[in-house]
C-alpha cells in the first residue's frame, strides 16, 4: 500500500474537543468544516492557511454538507437548533478569512425541531431537484424520529417516526436510491424518501443491533448498496435493501474498539474502511476483512470523528479528529492508477457522452459548462459553453450521413444548442420547458431529429437541419407524469424505437417512423439514468 501523506493539521481553540465534521467542496477549493465542543464552527481550507469561524456559533452534534443543484452548496449544523448556512459569499469570495458573521445568510431561518427534540445526527441529499435535509436525535419520549426539511425554505416535509427505538445516533444517504439509513438505539432502519413531496416516505427493514457506535455506507465493486457498522461485535457489512438478509454480510476486526468509520476508495476496485480506535486509523479491505494498512500515529486524543472527501485528483481526503481538540487531513492514494483522471465540473456532471466515433467525449455539469475531453493523455479539455449560468441537463450527439457529427445540448430552462466538434457554435433554440434528457431519431431518409424531454409528459421534436422551431408532436403520455428522466432510442426489426421513463417507474415505447406507441409499463421504481447514445444504435 502506497504510504499516505499529511496535507493539514489544525487545532481547535484550548483544545475542545471535535464534535462533528464534514467536507465542503466550493469551486477550485476543498474545505473541511469542524464542530468543537466549545461552540465553535470552523471551516478551514485544505490547501492554504485560510480558515474562516462561523458565527452565529453553536454546539452542535452533526455537520453536512448541503448539494443544491443550480446553487453553491450549503452546510447544515445540528445541536438544539438546526442552523442551514448559505455559504456562497464566502466560497466566492477567496481573500474572506477569520471570524465571519453570516446570520443573515440562511438557506433558511434557525429552527428547532419539533417535541424539544435535541439533534445528534444529520444529513442531505437531493430528491427531484429539490434539497432536503434529514435531522434526527432524542425527544423526551425516546422514539428514534427524523424529520425531513426543505433545504430551500425549511419548511418540515416529513416526520418519519419510529417508536420504542430510542434515540438516533447516526443518518447516512444513499443518495443514488434516494434512501436513508438511520442508525438508533433498536438497531438500524431503511427508509425509502424519493419524491418525499409528493408521497409518504416508506421504511423498508429494521436490522442490526442496538450497540451500533458509528456507520457508513458504500457501493461495493457490483455497485450494490452496503451498510458498515461498528458495535460490540466489531465491523459488520449489512445490505440495507428490501430483500437483505437478517444477519450480516461479513464480520472482522472484533478485537478493535472502534469509535468511528468511513468508507473510503482505495487503489483497487473493492474500497476499504478507515477505522478509528484509541489514537489510531486503521485501513481494512471491505471483500477480504483484512487490516491493510495503518495511518502513522498523529493523536494525542482518542479519535472520534472521521470524514472523507474525493479529490480532483484521483486520490480522497480522509480527516480524523480526536477528542483533544486535533485533527489531522491525509491525502490517501489514487483509486486504480491505470485510470486516466481528466480533470472536473466545479458541480454535479449531468451527461456524458462519445463524440467523433469515440475520439473525444463530451461532459455537461451543473455549473453551466459543457466540457470536450481527448482520451489520450496530455491533452486539455475544452470549454463550450460559458454564456449561461444555467445547469446543463442533457447531451446527446446527431449523426448522419456524410455530414460531421453535431453535439446537442439542453440546460434547466429549456435552450437547445448544437456544436460542431470543433467548438463552434451552430444553431440556438429555446423550447421554453425544462429538459432533463435528450436523444437523437431519424427518418427514412436518415434525416436526423433531436427530442428534448422534461416535466410534464412533453416531448418536443427538434428538426435541426430546419429553421422552424420545435414543436411537441404525436409522443403522448398515457397519463401526465411527474418528469421524464430518461430517453434511449434502439434499432429493431420494427424499425427505429424511442423508450422513455419516467418519475412515476412508467416506461413508455413509440416507433419514431409512426410515432405509433407499442407499450407502456409501470416497473415500480423510478428512472434514474440518462442513456445519451454516441452513435445511432446498431441493430439488436
Amino acid at each position: 500500500m502506497t504510504t499516505p501523506s499529511v496535507r493539514k493539521q489544525w487545532f481547535a481553540p484550548e483544545g475542545a474537543a471535535i464534535t462533528s465534521m464534514d467536507f465542503v467542496r466550493g469551486v477550485g477549493h476543498d474545505w473541511l468544516a469542524v464542530a468543537d465542543q466549545g461552540g465553535g464552527l470552523h471551516l478551514i481550507e485544505v490547501y492554504s492557511d485560510k480558515e474562516v469561524t462561523l458565527s452565529p456559533s453553536m454546539e452542535a452534534y452533526g455537520l453536512a454538507y448541503v448539494p443544491r443543484r443550480t446553487h453553491p452548496p450549503g452546510l447544515a449544523a445540528v445541536g438544539q437548533r438546526i442552523l442551514a448556512f448559505d455559504l456562497t459569499r464566502l466560497l466566492a469570495d477567496s481573500g474572506l478569512s477569520g471570524e465571519c458573521d453570516l446570520s443573515g445568510e440562511w438557506l433558511f431561518p434557525p429552527a428547532e425541531l419539533p417535541g424539544h427534540t435535541t439533534a445528534l445526527a444529520v444529513t442531505a441529499l437531493v430528491d427531484n431537484d429539490l434539497t432536503v435535509i434529514a435531522v434526527g436525535g432524542k425527544d423526551r419520549d425516546r422514539t428514534a424520529d427524523v424529520y425531513l426539511y426543505r433545504g430551500d425554505t425549511g419548511e418540515l416535509l416529513r416526520h418519519l417516526e419510529d417508536r420504542g427505538n430510542g434515540a438516533v445516533r447516526a443518518i447516512e444517504a444513499l443518495r443514488l436510491e434516494r434512501y436513508l439509513v438511520v442508525a438508533h438505539d433498536g438497531g438500524i432502519s431503511t427508509w425509502d424518501i424519493s419524491n418525499c413531496v409528493e408521497q409518504e416516505p416508506c421504511r423498508l427493514r429494521t436490522f442490526g443491533r442496538g450497540d451500533t457506535r458509528a456507520m457508513s455506507v458504500f457501493y461495493d465493486p457490483q455497485g450494490r448498496p452496503l451498510v458498515a457498522t461498528a458495535s460490540t461485535h466489531g465491523i459488520e457489512i449489512w445490505d440495507p435493501g428490501l430483500e437483505g438478509a437478517e444477519h450480516p454480510l461479513s464480520g472482522f476486526a472484533r478485537d478493535l474498539n472502534a469509535t468511528a468509520i468511513a468508507a473510503v476508495a482505495s487503489e483497487r476496485p473493492d474500497p476499504q474502511l478507515a477505522v478509528a480506535h484509541d489514537r489510531s486509523v486503521s485501513l481494512w479491505s471491505t471483500t477480504t476483512e483484512e487490516r491493510e494498512g495503518e495511518l502513522p500515529e498523529e493523536h494525542k486524543g482518542q479519535v472520534s470523528c472521521l470524514a472523507t472527501s474525493p479529490t480532483g485528483a484521483g486520490s480522497t481526503f480522509l480527516a480524523a479528529a480526536d477528542d483533544r481538540g486535533q485533527v489531522v487531513v491525509w491525502e490517501l492514494p489514487r483509486v486504480q492508477p491505470t485510470t486516466r483522471w481528466y480533470g472536473r465540473h466545479d458541480r454535479w456532471v449531468n451527461a456524458l457522452v462519445a463524440v467523433s466515433a469515440g475520439e473525444q467525449f463530451a461532459s455537461a455539469s451543473d455549473d453551466g459548462t459543457v466540457r470536450l475531453w481527448q482520451p489520450e493523455p496530455g491533452h486539455a479539455d475544452r470549454i463550450l459553453q460559458r454564456s449561461s449560468r444555467a445547469a446543463v441537463q442533457g447531451l446527446a450527439v446527431l449523426q448522419e450521413r456524410h455530414k460531421p457529427d453535431l453535439l446537442i445540448s439542453a440546460d434547466e430552462p429549456g435552450h437547445l444548442a448544437s456544436w460542431k466538434v470543433t467548438g463552434l457554435v451552430d444553431k440556438h433554440e429555446n423550447i421554453g420547458a425544462a429538459v432533463r434528457a435528450l436523444a437523437t431519431i431519424h427518418d427514412h431518409d436518415g434525416r436526423g431529429y433531436v427530442v428534448a424531454a422534461g416535466a410534464g409528459a412533453r416531448l418536443t421534436v427538434w428538426d435541426i437541419n430546419a429553421c422552424s422551431s420545435g414543436s411537441p408532436i404525436g409522443f403522448g403520455y398515457p397519463a401526465e407524469p411527474t418528469l421524464i428522466r430518461a430517453l434511449a432510442v434502439g434499432e429493431t426489426d420494427r424499425g427505429e424505437l424511442l423508450a422513455a421513463g419516467d418519475s412515476d417507474g412508467r416506461v413508455t415505447v413509440w416507433q419514431t417512423s409512426t410515432h405509433r406507441q407499442f407499450w407502456t409499463k409501470p416497473i415500480g421504481i423510478e428512472a434514474k439514468c440518462v442513456p445519451s447514445p454516441g452513435s445511432r444504435p446498431s441493430k439488436a
